[in-house]
C-alpha cells in the first residue's frame, strides 16, 4: 500500500491477533469464572432449554411451552452439551466453557472486524496528511474488550449478545470505506450478500433487532455512509439492497423451517403452530396484546437516562471538542477528525441505534439490557476519533486538560467493575451454592429466592433434585426436600431464617457454612429426624 492510502481502497493491515484474543479470553472467562447471571434469560431462556433438550431435565419457562423462543440457539447449545458429555465432560463449571466456546469465536470475530473498521479510519483521514499509522487502531480491540459492560456481556448467551455481534459484523461487510470498487461489482454484491446474512441471523437470535434493521436497509438503499447519493446510480444501489435482502431471508427461512419442524406444519397464524409460530406468537404477546408491559410493569421515558453507560456520552463529548477544535483550525474538510470526518462515512450504524433508542423509549416495557446494542455499537463507531485525539495529545493545545479528560474516561469506562449497576453480574451466590453441591453430590433446596434467580440444573446436574422457591412454594420445596434423602444441601436465605430453621434442624440439616446472604446447611447422615411433638 503506497503512503498516502487511497481512502477508497481496502485496507490490508495485518490484524493485532494479540489484543484480540486477549479480550476475547477474558470475555469467555468472565461468565465461567465469576458465574452469575446478568438477566435471568441468560439461564432460563438459553442454557436451561438447552440443558432439558440434551439430558431430559431442566427449566422450561412459560415462553417454551407456548413457543414464544425458536430453537435455532437451544438446539447448538443442546449439542454442545451432549457433544461434551459424551467426551466424560460432568463438571458444570467445565461445560459452561463449552457452550460459552460459539460465542467466543464470535466475539473474536467481531474485535476483528472493530480493528478494520477503526483501521480503515485512521488510513482515510492520515492519507489527506500524507502520513501512515493506523497501529493505533489496535487499541480500538483494547478499549471495547476490556470495557466492563462488553466483558459482562459478550459470551453471555442474552439475545442482544448474539444480535449485536452479528450486526457489527454486518455493518463491516457493509463499510463504505471498504473498497474503492465499483458500486455493483460482484465482489461488492458478495459482501452485501455476506451483510444481509449477518443481519438474518441478527433477526432470527432477537426478533426486536427488527427496529434497527428497517433503518440499516433503507440506509443500505439510499447510499446512506457512501461519498454520496451521486456515488452510484439508482440501480447500483438497488442491486446491493437487493444481495442485501437475498443474504438476509436465508436465516429468516431457516428459522421457518425449525419452527416448523418444532410447532407442526399447518398454515402460520395466531398461535396456531407451523412455520414462523414464534415470531409470530412474539410479535403476538409482546406489541399485540402488550403482555409483557402488563406482567413485568412499566417504566417511563427517562428511565434509561441513568442506564446510558457514561463511556458513549463522553466519546460524543470528545466528538464536539474535535469539531470546535478543528473548526478553529479551518483545516480542509476531507482532513477534518471530527463527527463529519471519516468515523461519520459511517454513520449508518448510528442513525439505526437513534431510531433504536426512540423506539426503546416509547415502549412501555423497558429493561437495562436492551439498551447494548445501542451502547456497543455508538462505541464501535466513536473509537476512531477517540483513538485520534488520544494519539494527538501530545501534539495539541490541550495539554494538563485533555489528560485530565483522558483520565476520567478511563475511570468512567471502569466504573461497572465496582459499582452495582444494571450490568453487573448477580446471584453468583447461588450459583456457587449450587456448583458445590453438584460436585459433592447432592440435591439441592435453596429458601428464601425464587428460581429465576438460580442457575438451574445446569450448575447442579441433570441427575441431581433441585427445588428453588418463591413464597408461593416455599411450604412444598421443604416438604419435598425432606422426605427426599438426596436433597441434602440447603442454602437458606437470611430473610427467610426464622420460618425454616426448625423444621430443617428437626428434619437433620445443620448450618455449616455461609454464602452472601444466608446460610448452607447440610443434612448428617447420623442424625434422624427428631420425632417428639416440638418438631411436628
Amino acid at each position: 500500500m503506497s503512503k498516502k492510502n487511497n481512502p477508497g481502497t481496502d485496507l490490508r493491515s495485518p490484524v493485532p491477533w494479540g489484543f484480540v484474543l486477549f479480550a476475547s479470553v477474558l470475555a469467555l472467562l468472565e461468565p465461567v469464572v465469576r458465574l452469575g447471571c446478568v438477566h435471568p434469560d441468560e439461564t432460563f431462556q438459553a442454557i436451561e432449554p438447552a440443558f432439558e433438550r440434551a439430558f431430559g431435565r431442566g427449566f422450561l419457562a412459560w415462553e417454551w411451552k407456548v413457543g414464544l423462543r425458536n430453537e435455532v440457539v437451544v438446539s447448538l447449545l443442546a449439542q454442545i452439551f451432549r457433544s461434551a458429555h459424551s467426551i466424560g465432560v460432568r463438571d458444570p463449571q467445565i461445560m459452561r466453557l463449552f457452550i460459552h466456546f460459539p460465542l467466543f469465536l464470535l466475539t473474536i470475530a467481531v474485535l476483528r472486524a472493530v480493528y478494520l473498521m477503526t483501521a480503515r479510519r485512521l488510513a482515510w483521514r492520515d492519507a489527506s496528511e500524507g502520513t501512515r499509522d493506523v497501529e493505533w487502531a489496535k487499541y480500538s480491540v483494547l478499549a471495547l474488550g476490556v470495557w466492563l459492560i462488553f466483558v459482562f456481556f459478550q459470551t453471555r448467551h442474552l439475545s442482544e449478545t448474539w444480535s449485536t455481534s452479528f450486526l457489527i459484523l454486518g455493518f463491516d461487510a457493509v463499510d463504505p470505506l471498504r473498497t474503492g470498487e465499483p458500486g455493483v461489482s460482484p465482489l461488492r454484491l458478495r459482501r452485501y450478500l455476506l451483510a444481509g446474512l449477518y443481519f438474518g441471523l441478527a433477526e432470527v437470535t432477537r426478533y426486536t433487532t427488527a427496529v434497527l434493521l428497517g433503518p440499516a436497509f433503507l440506509g443500505i438503499l439510499l447510499g446512506v455512509g457512501t461519498r454520496g447519493l451521486a456515488e452510484i446510480s439508482f440501480r447500483g444501489r438497488g442491486a446491493r439492497t437487493g444481495a442485501a435482502a437475498i443474504g438476509f431471508l436465508v436465516p429468516v427461512a431457516v428459522l421457518g423451517v425449525v419452527d416448523a419442524r418444532t410447532w407442526g406444519v399447518r398454515i402460520p397464524g395466531l398461535w396456531a403452530g407451523g412455520a414462523f409460530h414464534s415470531l409470530i406468537s412474539y410479535v403476538d404477546v409482546n406489541f399485540v396484546r402488550g403482555v409483557a408491559s402488563s406482567w413485568f410493569g412499566t417504566n417511563p421515558w427517562y428511565y434509561y437516562l441513568p442506564r446510558l453507560h457514561i463511556a458513549a456520552p463522553l466519546l460524543g463529548v470528545w466528538q464536539a471538542i474535535l469539531w470546535v477544535k478543528n473548526q478553529k483550525q479551518q483545516q480542509p474538510s476531507n482532513a477534518r477528525a471530527s463527527v463529519f470526518g471519516a468515523s461519520m462515512r459511517y454513520h449508518l450504524p448510528l442513525i439505526c441505534s437513534a431510531v433504536y433508542m426512540l423506539v426503546l423509549l416509547k415502549t412501555p416495557h423497558k429493561e437495562a439490557r436492551f439498551l447494548y446494542p445501542s451502547l456497543v455499537l455508538i462505541t464501535v463507531v466513536m473509537l476512531p476519533e477517540t483513538i485520534v485525539f488520544v494519539r494527538n495529545i501530545p501534539q495539541r493545545s490541550f495539554g494538563f486538560g485533555a489528560k485530565i479528560l483522558l483520565a476520567a474516561g478511563a475511570v468512567f469506562w471502569a466504573i461497572p467493575a465496582f459499582l452495582p449497576g444494571p450490568y453487573t453480574p448477580e446471584h453468583r451466590d447461588t450459583f456457587r451454592f449450587l456448583l458445590h453441591a453438584g460436585r459433592e453430590g447432592r440435591g439441592a433446596l435453596i429458601l428464601g429466592t425464587p428460581i429465576e434467580a438460580t442457575g438451574g440444573y445446569s450448575m447442579l446436574g441433570a441427575d441431581l433434585p433441585l427445588c428453588a422457591s418463591s413464597v408461593k412454594i416455599e411450604e412444598n420445596c421443604v416438604e419435598s426436600a425432606i422426605q427426599d434423602r438426596r436433597v441434602s444441601a440447603v442454602y437458606l436465605f437470611d430473610r427467610v431464617h426464622d420460618r425454616f430453621e426448625k423444621r430443617l434442624s428437626c428434619a437433620g440439616f445443620r448450618e455449616d457454612g455461609r454464602e452472601d446472604e444466608g446460610g448452607i446447611w447440610h443434612r448428617v447422615p447420623s442424625v434422624e429426624p427428631f420425632m417428639h411433638r416440638d418438631c411436628k
